[in-house]
């Protein structure tokens, strides 16, 4: 019978992910020697020994891109976060997930060696691009030796080996740190169409706000509505009150 405690420390690998790591030449080393498999089955049985309620599973590594096949940590990822939603829908109430996201996705988080100390950083892929071991990369320290709140990294200014290799962001046309090393494109959140609910006793309305490219210039904002202007005006002032 089920107990009320939840395991949020479980590693868990479907038969998939296992096969594409082993073709991948990824082979278990050091840790601990389990007797048999991680299975739903088998996992079951044990949180019910253990009067375990329910459990939170996980992947104990990260994995990224290869030289000969740069979408291999997206593509395993993918396959660990779709197997454990299928693990989830298939046992409602009785597991959960931590999702899996590849290294080197739009941040990648990094071990650089600085005059001989492991330091933790972190690196804008879409601008920088992806980082492989061996990179010799520019690190800006100032904001983790000054303290300033960075959350314990340092953060890679360029990648001297590869270059700017950044993708950018598609449809980006506003710069930003212009005339410096890393000025790079941006959507500006005016181009975003966003809906905003307001809600009343007789019936529901909703503002669009939309700046579309041909006003951008002309210093106003052209309000889409539903229902009556002077209402839905109304309503807004009340909600924002």
């Amino acid at each position: 019978m089920p107990g009320r405690r939840i395991d949020i420390h479980t590693h868990a690998m479907s038969e998939g992910v296992i096969a594409e790591l082993l073709a991948r030449g990824f082979k278990p080393t050091g840790g601990y020697t389990i007797s048999v498999q991680w299975t739903p089955e088998a996992a079951l049985a044990y949180m019910d020994r253990q009067e375990i309620a329910a459990q939170v599973v996980s992947m104990p590594m990260a994995f990224a891109g290869f030289e000969d096949d740069p979408e291999f940590g997206t593509r395993v990822c993918r396959m660990i976060n779709e197997a454990n939603a299928e693990l989830i829908a298939s046992h409602p109430g009785r597991f959960g997930a931590f999702a899996s996201l590849p290294a080197d996705g739009p941040e990648q988080e990094l071990t650089v060696s600085l005059e001989g100390e492991r330091r933790r950083a972190i690196s804008d892929v879409g601008l920088i691009g992806a980082s492989r071991q061996g990179d010799e990369v520019i690190v800006n320290v100032q904001a983790r030796d000054l303290g300033l709140g960075s959350g314990g990294f340092d953060v890679v200014h360029t990648n001297l080996t590869r270059g700017l290799s950044g993708d950018g962001l598609p449809g980006a046309h506003i710069m930003k740190l212009n005339y410096t090393s890393l000025q790079h494109a941006v959507a500006p959140v005016e181009d975003e169409r966003v809906e905003l609910p307001l809600e009343r006793r007789d019936s529901e309305q909703s503002l669009v706000l939309q700046l579309p490219e041909d006003d951008i210039g002309a210093g106003h904002l052209p309000l889409e509505t539903q229902g009556d202007h002077a209402d839905l005006m109304v309503n807004l002032r009340a909600v924002c009150q």
